[in-house]
């Protein structure tokens, strides 16, 4: 269960990652988890 969760966010992020890699905003990605690392 925890396990399939965690793969699951993972494959969230990584596509996360790479919709904002292909749009260009690579350094507002790192950014953003950087802000949401903070505030959580």
């Amino acid at each position: 269960m925890l396990h399939g969760l965690f793969k699951w966010e993972l494959d969230f992020l990584f596509g996360w990652f790479l919709i904002l890699d292909s749009l260009g905003g690579v350094q507002y990605a790192f950014s953003s988890l950087l802000i949401w690392g903070i505030n959580k």
